[in-house]
C-alpha cells in the first residue's frame, strides 16, 4: 500500500461509515508547501468516488507567520464543511463537495503536531469538464453565476461576530504578508507605500471572501448553451467584499481575450445583475458603482500582494488596470496628487462605505 494511503487509512480509522476500496487509492496532488496530499478513492459497494484530503504539516520554523496562516486556513476549511456546505447546497443548489468525514487532531491553542483529514464527494463525477487555465466567456460567466449565488447566501451575514469563519477572506491580506510587502521594489511600484498598504487593508476589512480560482473547479455542459460550475477547496473563505473574489477570478483565471475591450465591464455587469436578482430588496444601496469601487479596491490590493510575492496570471493586464485606477484616484482638477489616493482610501460615499458583508468564496490553495 502506498505511504500516503497508509497515512490516510490510519487517520480515518474504522468510524468513517464508508467501505473504502484501498486498492483504488490514487494520490492526485500535493498540498502547498508539502503540508499533505489529496487523493481519489472509491467505495466497494456503490463504486462512488471520493476525494480524500490529508493535512500533515512539516515542523515549522519558530514563530512562522506563514505556517500559522496555513494551519488556520485548514481549520477554517473544516469549519466551512461542518457548518455550511450541506446547507448551502440544499438551499441554493450550488455544487460543493459533500463532507462524509472530517477530523482534526488538535486546535491551534494546543502544543504539538496538527493533522486533519477530510473525506469529500468527488465533484468530477457530476462535473466532468475541467476548467481550462484561461477561461473563455462561457466558463467565466459560469464562475460568476456560482459566485453570485454563494455571495447571496451569506449576504450581510451576522456569522462574523460568532467567529465561525475567517475574519478576512483571502490568503494575501496584509497582516500576514509583511514579508512579501518588504520585497516590493518601490522604484517600480511607487504608490505602494506602507501608509497606502495599511489604508487599503483597513478599507477592505469586514467584508467576505476567499480565493476562487476556477482552476479549483469543475464544469458541466448544461442543456442550455451555458455551463454550470462547481467549486472546491475552501481554506480561505471568510468575510470581506464579494468583489475580492471577482478581482481574483479576473486576474487568475479569465482569459485575456475575454477581458479586452468592454469585456471586464460586461463581466461585472453580469455578476451585478445575477446578484441583485437573487437578493431582491436586500441589495438596496448596492448599485453598480458600489460594486465598481469594491472591485477596484480589491484589484489594487491583490496587485499589491503580487508586487512583492511575484507576478502571475493576467499580471500585465492587472498592472495596467491598477495604473489606470490609481491615476483616477490621484487626480485633482486634472493634477495628479498622490495624497488624493489616501483620501479615497480614507472614506468613500455613504453607500460604498456601508458593510455589504458577504462571505467570499476564495477557494484556498494553501499558500
Amino acid at each position: 500500500m502506498p505511504r500516503d494511503a497508509e497515512k490516510a487509512r490510519a487517520a480515518l480509522g474504522s468510524s468513517v461509515g464508508v467501505d473504502l476500496d484501498w486498492s483504488s487509492f490514487r494520490t492526485i496532488a500535493s498540498l502547498w508547501g508539502q503540508y499533505g496530499f489529496c487523493a481519489r478513492i472509491r467505495d466497494r459497494a456503490r463504486q462512488q468516488s471520493f476525494v480524500l484530503k490529508h493535512i500533515s504539516p512539516p515542523a515549522p520554523s519558530t514563530g512562522s507567520v506563514s505556517h500559522e496562516r496555513k494551519l488556520k486556513s485548514y481549520l477554517n476549511e473544516l469549519r466551512f464543511y461542518r457548518l455550511y456546505a450541506k446547507t448551502i447546497t440544499a438551499e441554493t443548489g450550488l455544487a460543493l463537495p459533500e463532507p462524509y468525514f472530517l477530523s482534526s487532531t488538535e486546535s491551534l491553542k494546543s502544543s504539538g503536531t496538527f493533522e486533519a483529514t477530510l473525506l469529500l464527494s468527488d465533484l468530477s463525477e457530476s462535473f466532468p469538464l475541467r476548467a481550462p487555465p484561461h477561461l473563455p466567456l462561457d466558463y467565466a460567466l459560469a464562475g460568476l453565476r456560482w459566485l453570485a449565488q454563494f455571495h447571496a447566501f451569506f449576504w450581510e451575514s451576522d456569522s462574523e461576530s460568532q467567529g465561525e469563519l475567517a475574519p478576512i477572506g483571502s490568503y494575501w491580506y496584509l497582516t500576514t504578508r509583511w514579508a512579501e510587502f518588504e520585497e516590493i521594489d518601490t522604484d517600480e511600484w511607487p504608490h505602494f507605500s506602507r501608509e497606502f498598504a495599511e489604508r487599503l487593508h483597513n478599507r477592505l476589512l469586514g467584508f467576505p471572501r476567499g480565493d476562487l480560482s476556477l482552476r479549483k473547479s469543475y464544469m458541466e455542459k448544461g442543456r442550455s448553451p451555458s455551463y454550470q460550475a462547481s467549486a472546491y477547496d475552501f481554506q480561505y473563505t471568510g468575510y470581506g467584499y464579494g468583489a475580492v473574489d471577482i478581482a481574483y477570478l479576473m486576474t487568475s483565471s479569465v482569459s485575456l481575450a475575454t477581458l479586452q475591450g468592454q469585456g471586464e465591464s460586461q463581466l461585472l455587469d453580469f455578476y451585478h445583475d445575477q446578484l441583485t436578482h437573487l437578493l431582491g430588496h436586500r441589495c438596496r444601496g448596492y448599485d453598480r458603482s458600489v460594486l465598481q469601487l469594491h472591485y477596484e479596491l480589491a484589484l489594487v490590493d491583490y496587485v499589491r500582494f503580487m508586487a512583492g510575492w511575484g507576478l502571475w496570471g493576467n499580471s500585465s493586464w492587472a498592472r495596467h488596470r491598477v495604473d489606470e485606477i490609481m491615476g483616477i484616484w490621484s487626480c485633482d482638477g486634472g493634477v495628479r496628487n498622490d495624497r488624493n489616493i489616501l483620501h479615497v482610501l480614507g472614506g468613500c460615499t455613504r453607500a460604498a462605505s456601508r458593510r455589504f458583508t458577504v462571505v467570499a468564496a476564495v477557494a484556498g490553495s494553501g499558500r
